[in-house]
């Protein structure tokens, strides 16, 4: 058994005085700790990107359609997604909430109007899992910290942190941790189980998996990988202008 107390004696200061002398069977968490805590120091001086996304969910009893996506993402807020698979052709900006009312801009295909749609609207997320205030990698890094630090607030709780090992990701070298959390205690933990899985390169997840509880099921309802990051892509206005993508 792996103790995630641990990991925060990497990634979280306040923790450290309180977290105990590891023992043989704390290597997986040991080894996630050192990752997480680049991971975190890695996201915190994002300030733009692009990158292939690949995304599988389960959604209302059943396994959408894959779906691939090149994004380019600038902070503050400034987003654009331009479908390969899934739904070819689509392309959807967005710029913060400052603009065009908060709303992001898509044009669904060929033959349908392009549309202006909230974030968080039944629309925006019809068959999927999560808004576009989610997409960010910088989102799911805090998604990562954020588990890591409840575990800390609760040291009686001894999840599971396998270090499964050097792999590759559709060609990409990687690095996989598969976790097991507490949610049968609480259930605001991100999944029952977790792989993720980091690139060494980068130090930002090129894979990640994700396992729920379903009618006493563990299901795999989310899974997502982000190949070919490029964390200095000199993005300027001209690559979120919208009269220029034809929205």
């Amino acid at each position: 058994m792996s103790r995630w107390l641990l990991l925060l004696g990497l990634c979280a200061a306040p923790v450290v005085a309180s977290a105990r002398a590891p023992d043989a069977d704390d290597a997986g968490a040991l080894a996630f700790a050192d990752v997480l805590a680049r991971m975190k120091r890695v996201s915190a001086g994002i300030t733009e990107y692009t990158v292939r996304f690949y995304k599988r969910e389960w959604v209302d009893g059943e396994t959408m359609p894959a779906e691939v996506a090149d994004i380019a993402f600038r902070r503050p807020f400034d987003v654009r997604m331009t479908w390969v698979e899934g739904h070819p052709g689509r392309v959807l900006l967005y710029r913060g909430k400052d603009w065009n009312d908060g709303r992001f801009v898509i044009d669904p295909g060929p033959m349908l109007p392009v549309i202006s749609l909230h974030p968080e609207s039944r629309m925006a997320n019809s068959g999927s899992r999560h808004n576009l205030y989610d997409l960010p990698i910088t989102e799911v890094v805090a998604k990562f910290v954020r588990d890591a630090e409840k575990v800390s607030a609760h040291p009686t709780w001894q999840p599971d942190v396998v270090d499964e090992g050097s792999s590759t990701v559709k060609g990409e070298p990687t690095r996989c941790f598969l976790s097991k959390l507490p949610k049968d205690q609480d259930a605001t933990f991100y999944a029952t189980q977790v792989r993720a899985c980091v690139s060494p390169v980068t130090g930002l997840p090129n894979s990640f998996k994700a396992w729920d509880l379903i009618d006493g099921q563990l299901i795999l309802v989310e899974e997502y990988e982000y190949i070919g990051f490029d964390l200095a892509p000199g993005l300027t206005d001209a690559d979120f202008d919208r009269e220029a993508l034809g929205l």
